[in-house]
């Protein structure tokens, strides 16, 4: 994905949201169903559920999303730095711990752009470092934005 027009924004929630919106001139209430839908794999969720107990109820599966939600944006934030550093070594660490967080959750988007990173964690071309950086976030994003979605269903 190419995202040179938004290299210099930051990204929060609201800012992802509108983001998602300027992509398209179709209604956004669509595009953030249909965009953000593919971000999390439910079979994992599923999967997820049926590992909890009836006495303990969602705890198992709301623990593992609270941390995911929480600790996934640092994680961002230490791959961004070493990419910007062009560190092999704590880009190729980095992606691999947010891969593995992304995929213990089935935030398959997210963890595909990792894996990508991960694989291929000589340093990238300067032009491109930003470009990852910003895409990461908007995956992330777009993950933390279904989780809330399908949440919010339960």
């Amino acid at each position: 994905m190419n995202y040179s027009n938004f290299e210099m924004i930051m990204i929060d929630d609201d800012a992802a949201i509108s983001l998602l919106k300027t992509q398209s001139s179709e209604d956004p209430t669509s595009i953030q169903t249909r965009k953000v839908c593919s971000s999390i794999d439910e079979s994992t969720i599923n999967a997820l559920r049926g590992l909890e107990d009836s006495k303990h109820s969602t705890a198992f599966l709301d623990d593992l999303i609270d941390t995911f939600t929480r600790e996934t944006p640092e994680l961002i934030a230490q791959l961004s730095d070493a990419l910007r550093a062009r560190s092999s070594g704590a880009t190729r660490h980095y992606a691999h711990k947010l891969k593995g967080y992304c995929r213990n959750l089935g935030a398959v988007k997210l963890a595909k752009v990792s894996s990508e990173i991960e694989e291929g964690s000589e340093p990238a071309a300067p032009e491109m470092i930003e470009d990852l950086c910003t895409d990461l976030r908007i995956q992330f994003h777009e993950a933390a934005f279904e989780i809330s979605r399908w949440r919010s269903k339960r």
